[in-house]
């Protein structure tokens, strides 16, 4: 008995072609995490608004202002800071 490792090779085309079912599923799949990504986007820009407008209340009526000045300007902020991550991953 020999105690060389047996190779274990897997032919070439096993390896290099892929099937045009496979291909599909792949091509679904990439589409669908596409969809998820930017789907998820929108609830996660809510959610950034609706703390930017709960903290900027919060700071409005702490320091006394009669107009929102802090509410809109962490809206504007955060909207802004939200369309620049879309705008860098689009690109």
């Amino acid at each position: 008995m020999s105690n060389t490792p047996q190779s274990n090779k897997v032919s070439s085309n096993d390896e290099t072609e892929a099937s045009p079912q496979d291909k599909s599923k792949l091509n679904i799949k990439k589409k669908t995490d596409t969809y998820l990504k930017y789907s998820s986007w929108g609830y996660t820009l809510f959610g950034l608004m609706l703390g930017a407008i709960i903290a900027g209340q919060y700071a409005d009526d702490y320091y006394n202002l009669d107009k929102p000045y802090v509410t809109l300007s962490l809206l504007g902020i955060v909207i802004f800071a939200k369309f620049y991550t879309l705008i860098k991953d689009l690109a």
